[in-house]
C-alpha cells in the first residue's frame, strides 16, 4: 500500500512494530507451554523432559479402570513432594542415631 501511495510509511512501520510484538508474544506463549508440561511431568514424578503429549478428550470418552483409592496409591507413591519428605524423615532419624551414638 506504501508503494502505491495509499499509506504513509509511518504506518508502514507501525505495522512492522505490530508485527514484532505479535512475535515475541507468540514465543512467550510457547515457552509457557513448554515450562508448564515440565511442571505438569514433575508433579506426576516424571524427569521434567520426558515428552509428552496432551490430548482432548470427552469426559465420557474413556473410563478408568481403577477405583478412587488406587488412584490416590499410585499419586502418593509418585509424588516427588512426598518422597522428598520420606527422605528428609529417614535424614533426621540417621541424624538422631548418630547423635545417640556419640552421647
Amino acid at each position: 500500500m506504501f508503494e502505491i501511495g495509499s499509506v504513509a510509511q509511518i504506518d508502514v512501520y507501525r505495522q512492522e512494530v505490530i508485527l514484532g510484538t505479535d512475535e515475541i508474544n507468540f514465543i512467550r506463549q510457547q515457552n509457557f507451554v513448554k515450562i508448564a508440561r515440565a511442571n505438569l511431568n514433575v508433579v506426576m514424578g516424571q524427569d521434567p523432559e520426558t515428552p509428552i503429549e496432551i490430548m482432548d478428550m470427552s469426559p465420557d470418552s474413556r473410563k478408568l479402570e481403577i477405583n478412587l483409592e488406587e488412584a490416590y496409591e499410585i499419586a502418593e507413591k509418585n509424588n516427588p513432594g512426598l518422597k522428598r519428605f520420606e527422605y528428609d524423615m529417614d535424614a533426621a532419624e540417621y541424624g538422631r542415631k548418630a547423635a545417640k551414638g556419640r552421647y
